[in-house]
């Protein structure tokens, strides 16, 4: 969905499916095992940067982001989700499943 607004161009968008991405954070594509499959260059911090800093504020909406939101809270733990109903419900019907 980011790749989609940012005017990434439809072959970049064919190898990031195809690679598996579901989220984007930092300047990196993440799959939804959370480990980044392509990086680009971004204005703001990277990756790298932000490990350096102990909390993040992580704001994200919406069922379609669902698999984007888990792939990078798995790689963010110091961060604090702000999110919607429906995204947070299906948050936590994730989590239960995962602990089963």
């Amino acid at each position: 969905v980011m790749a989609e607004k940012r005017d990434v161009l439809e072959e970049e968008l064919y190898k990031l499916k195809f690679l598996g991405a579901v989220g984007e954070a930092f300047g990196c594509y993440f799959n939804k095992d959370s480990k980044v499959v392509s990086e680009n260059t971004s204005i703001g911090i990277n990756i790298n940067e932000a490990r350096k800093i102990n909390t993040h504020i992580a704001v994200a909406a919406g069922e379609n982001k669902v698999d984007a939101i888990i792939a990078t809270m798995m790689r963010n733990n110091n961060a604090v989700l702000v999110t919607d109903e429906a995204a947070g419900r299906k948050i936590v019907e994730f989590i239960k499943e995962q602990t089963k």
